[in-house]
């Protein structure tokens, strides 16, 4: 199964990309590799995850905004609690989305679009502090893959989202 992810990766990277990157999850430290990468964005940043709740990354998307990135994020409804960091980045200006999900629906998308062409994908606990579970990161720096996730973002975002400001007075 291994040998096939890697020929993948390897087609892809030859045939699509200039990036591809494997990252094995918790064996690397994923937040510290997309903070670095939030850091260094100069154009764009748009995040897709069930919970954000890392105050590390949320600060690096604050700095990110200020810098005059465009930051936008979407994230569960589970995300939204009493202690969430998340108004920080809507009070500073940042578009923050809330997936309003039909029944016991839950989001279970987690990328990462940076200057719309690198696509971040994974792990599932993209957005905790921490994670024991055994998951993955792929980065592909390709124009069409992040396309294809920015109109998934904008699609869950027209679908049925709402944003923060407007979900917090629900």
């Amino acid at each position: 199964m291994y040998k096939m992810v890697g020929l993948l990766l390897w087609i892809c990277s030859c045939l699509f990309s200039t990036e591809t990157l494997f990252y094995a999850v918790p064996d690397r430290d994923f937040a510290k590799e997309l903070i670095e990468r939030i850091e260094t964005e100069s154009s764009s940043v748009f995040l897709a995850c069930p919970r954000l709740t890392d105050g590390r990354l949320v600060s690096a998307l604050l700095r990110a905004h200020r810098r005059g990135v465009r930051v936008e994020v979407l994230v569960d409804a589970v995300s939204v609690t009493k202690k969430h960091h998340l108004s920080r980045l809507a009070e500073q200006g940042a578009y923050v989305f809330v997936w309003q999900p039909h029944h016991k629906e839950h989001m279970h998308h987690a990328f990462c679009v940076f200057g719309g062409s690198t696509a971040w994908m994974g792990p599932a606990a993209l957005g905790r502090a921490h994670s024991l579970h055994r998951d993955h990161v792929l980065v592909v720096q390709d124009r069409l893959l992040a396309i294809r996730c920015l109109e998934e973002f904008e699609r869950m975002k027209q679908l049925r989202s709402i944003e923060l400001a407007l979900y917090a007075t629900k």
